[in-house]
């Protein structure tokens, strides 16, 4: 859910690697208590592993819907906000705690006004995607759309 479509889908993506590089290099160089930095890393690789499994410019396997992705940015941003006070960090580890509350709103704001519809990512998809023929009531893949298959071309 967006209330603005201003960010494109790579640079919405060069955020999510950022963040998540971020949120891990951060919590094992600053360092704290083992819930805080593991927090960090945890949530870091999460980010990292679900931005290279989205079907978005650098996603890696393109597995999961950019539209999709938007509901983990949305409850990624939420556990980085509360961790600090749930897990009971935030007054022990405060540097950390600020760190994961300001990622968690950028992420939020970022959310809110990226373009997760985008129409690059749809092109792209339909281009990529192998086109399907039914012939005699089998399916044939064929290389290009609207193309019948050889069997089919008589």
């Amino acid at each position: 859910m967006s209330i603005a479509k201003l960010v494109p889908a790579w640079l919405h993506g060069i955020a999510d690697y950022g963040a998540g590089i971020a949120l891990i290099v951060v919590a094992l160089i600053v360092g704290g208590t083992d819930k805080a930095v593991v927090t960090g890393v945890v949530l870091g690789a999460v980010l990292l592993a679900v931005s290279l499994l989205t079907r978005y410019p650098l996603g890696a396997v393109k597995a999961i819907p950019f539209p999709v992705h938007s509901a983990g940015d949305y409850l990624g941003a939420i556990l980085l906000i509360v961790a600090p006070f749930v897990l009971d960090f935030a007054d022990s580890d405060g540097g950390l705690a600020t760190f994961y509350v300001v990622v968690g709103v950028v992420v939020i704001l970022l959310s809110l006004v990226t373009n997760y519809q985008d129409p690059r990512i749809t092109l792209r998809e339909t281009a990529e995607e192998p086109h399907r023929t039914e012939v005699n009531g089998s399916r044939s893949a064929s290389s290009r759309p609207g193309r019948r298959p050889v069997s089919a071309r008589r």
